[in-house]
């Protein structure tokens, strides 16, 4: 059992998302849902990760990573960047 809190912040950086349900590490991470095979400039398709260390991979200083409820079967060795 994982209990994964969330806290709603204000910031000037990126969000990415992790879905352990819906989500594909293959795609963006840049929204909260699949969108339908619609594709950033990049050619990937535009969608939550699935994963939440590959969510985190995506992030820099002063970007926010927001875990979806699920059963994250990774495990992640630092949920705080600087």
């Amino acid at each position: 059992f994982a209990a994964i809190v969330v806290a709603t912040v204000t910031c000037a950086g990126n969000i990415y998302w992790a879905d352990a349900n819906n989500g594909n590490d293959d795609y963006t991470g840049t929204a909260r849902e699949w969108a339908g095979g619609a594709t950033d400039a990049q050619g990937k398709e535009i969608g939550p990760r699935k994963s939440l260390k590959a969510a985190m991979a995506l992030a820099k200083s002063g970007d926010t990573v927001y875990a979806l409820p699920g059963d994250y079967k990774d495990e992640v060795d630092s949920m705080t960047r600087t």
